[in-house]
C-alpha cells in the first residue's frame, strides 16, 4: 500500500497491550480498523497480509465479546465483519454467526417488547453504530436471504410506524433523551442522521429491496420516513439540506428546525442523509427525489467553506464525504458526481485524523483513499453506503 500521509507507522504494528477497555474488538477506534485496512489492501494486492494478522491477533487478545449491548461496531458483529467482508468463506464467521444470530433475537424481542407497551426508541435500539440498523447491514451482507434478515428489516418497518406518547402522535423513531454529547432536550428529539438517526434505517431498507430482499409493507416503510424526511428538508440555491435532529417543539410547531452545523459530515450532515435519500430514490424508482439528492451531494462538494472545517475522518471529516460521494457517483446515471471525486481525494489526504481508528482515525482515512480495486470489497457497506 502506498502511504498516505495518515498512514504511518503505527498502523502497521498494533500497541503490545490494549489502550482501554473493548478497545481490541472495537471497529469505532480500536484495532479492528486497522485490521480491516490491511486485510482490504491484502486482498486487493496492494499490501501484504503480515499487518492484518498482527492487527487481528491484538483484537482477539481478550475474549470475543458477545454482550447484548453488541453492535456493528463493536464486540463480535464487528469482528464477523471485518472477517466477512475481506474473506467469506473465513471459518470462524461461520462460528460468530450462531452468536450474532441469538444476539439479534434479544435485540429484536426487547424492541417489539417495548413498541408493544407503547413506550419510545433509545437510539441504540435502532441506530446504525449500536443498534438493529446495524447488525441489519451485517445480516444484510452475510445472509441476505436469512429468517433473522428477514426479521430486522420487520422490524424497521415496524419503527416507522407512527407512536402516540402522553396523547401526542410521534415518529416511531422519537427519542426520549437528548443526542450524545448534548444537553438537556426537555421532549426527546428525532434523530436525522446516517450514523444515530432515521436516515440508517432508510437506507438499509432501501439498499435491501435494491438487492431483492424484502419484507412486507416495505416500500410504504421508505415513503413514510422520505415523506417525513421531506418535511423537514430545506432546499436552495446551494442544495437541499436537512438538521441534525428535530425537537418536540419544532415537531409541535411544524418549523424552526436549526441549521446543521454538521453539513458535510457523513453521521450527521447532509452526504449520509442524502445518499440515504439516493438510494430509497432509486428503489422506489424516484427519479425527482434521486435528481433532489444528487445535487445535494454535489453542492457539498462545492462547499469550500465547509470543507475547510473537515478533518480528515470518515465519520465526520473529509474521508467520509469523499466515500459517500464515491458510492453515489456509481449509482448517478447523470455522472454530475463523478467529475468532484479527483479533487475531493486532494482535499482527502493529507487532513489530520484523531488516532488509527477506523470512524474518526488514520485506518478509516486510508481505507477512502485507497486505489478503485480495493472498493470492491465493499469495505463501507458497515457505512451504508453501498450494500
Amino acid at each position: 500500500m502506498t502511504p498516505t500521509p495518515s498512514t504511518s507507522v503505527d498502523l502497521h504494528t498494533p500497541p503490545k497491550t490494549d489502550l482501554g477497555p473493548g478497545w481490541g474488538q472495537s471497529l469505532a477506534n480500536g484495532a479492528l480498523g486497522p485490521a480491516l485496512l490491511h486485510l482490504v489492501t491484502a486482498r486487493a494486492g496492494l499490501g501484504p497480509a503480515e499487518p492484518a494478522h498482527a492487527w487481528l491477533d491484538a483484537a482477539t487478545r481478550a475474549p470475543v465479546s458477545s454482550h447484548t449491548d453488541g453492535g456493528l461496531f463493536c464486540g463480535i458483529t464487528a469482528l464477523a465483519y471485518v472477517l466477512h467482508t475481506t474473506s467469506a468463506a473465513h471459518p470462524t464467521v461461520a462460528v460468530l454467526d450462531e452468536h450474532i444470530d441469538t444476539l439479534a433475537r434479544h435485540r429484536l424481542d426487547a424492541a417489539h417488547t417495548r413498541i408493544d407497551r407503547g413506550a419510545l426508541p433509545e437510539v441504540a435500539e435502532f441506530d446504525l453504530i449500536k443498534g438493529l440498523t446495524g447488525i441489519g447491514a451485517y445480516l444484510l451482507a452475510r445472509t441476505p436471504h436469512g429468517r433473522r434478515t428477514a426479521e430486522v428489516l420487520a422490524y424497521l418497518v415496524r419503527l416507522t410506524h407512527p407512536i402516540t406518547h402522553h396523547g401526542e402522535e410521534l415518529p416511531g423513531w422519537w427519542s426520549p433523551n437528548a443526542p450524545l454529547s448534548h444537553g438537556d432536550f426537555s421532549g426527546g428529539h428525532a434523530n436525522l442522521g446516517l450514523a444515530h438517526g432515521i436516515s440508517g434505517p432508510l437506507a438499509l431498507l432501501a439498499l435491501a429491496l435494491r438487492s431483492g430482499v424484502t419484507v412486507d409493507d416495505q416500500h410504504t416503510a421508505i415513503r413514510r420516513i422520505c415523506t417525513w424526511m421531506d418535511h423537514w428538508r430545506a432546499p436552495g440555491p446551494g442544495g437541499t439540506r436537512w438538521p441534525r435532529w428535530v425537537t418536540r417543539a419544532q415537531h409541535r410547531n411544524g418549523n424552526g428546525a436549526e441549521t446543521n452545523p454538521a453539513l458535510l459530515a457523513w453521521c450527521y450532515g447532509t452526504p449520509g442523509q442524502a445518499r440515504a435519500q439516493q438510494l430509497a430514490a432509486h428503489a422506489l424508482g424516484d427519479h425527482q427525489r434521486c435528481a433532489m439528492a444528487t445535487h445535494a451531494l454535489a453542492a457539498c462538494a462545492t462547499d469550500t467553506a465547509g470543507m475547510a472545517a473537515l478533518d480528515g475522518s470518515l465519520c465526520h471529516g473529509r474521508a467520509g464525504l469523499l466515500q459517500t460521494l464515491r458510492r453515489a457517483a456509481e449509482d448517478d446515471p447523470t455522472t454530475t458526481l463523478e467529475p468532484h471525486l479527483r479533487n475531493l481525494e486532494h482535499q482527502a489526504r493529507g487532513a489530520p485524523c484523531t488516532g488509527t481508528g477506523f470512524l474518526e482515525g488514520s485506518a478509516g482515512h486510508a481505507l477512502a483513499l485507497l486505489p478503485s480495486t480495493a472498493h470492491t470489497t465493499g469495505w463501507d457497506a458497515c457505512l451504508l453506503t453501498t450494500g
